[in-house]
């Protein structure tokens, strides 16, 4: 069964931003080094951060394989 995370009432977009950010920081980490890990652009992680862009499946599939999030706590907020 599972449990409401902390934020669970956030929508998907603002809960990945929250992560993206607090993983960048934990870690101490550039977004220019989050984007080399994920291919991605140091801009679009940025957009991502800021809750201006959402996310398509495959750059979410790109981020989890790079830093081992775990999808269905970004998307449905429960762990």
């Amino acid at each position: 069964m599972s449990k409401n995370g902390k934020y669970s009432h956030i929508p998907a977009v603002r809960r990945l931003a929250i992560f993206l950010r607090e993983y960048r920081v934990k870690n101490d980490m550039t977004r220019e080094e989050l984007a080399a890990l994920t291919n991605l652009s140091s801009r679009y992680i940025a957009n991502l951060e800021n809750c201006e862009k959402r996310i398509s499946i495959e750059y979410l599939a790109r981020i989890k394989n790079a830093i081992d999030i775990d999808v269905n706590y970004i998307l449905t907020g429960n762990i």
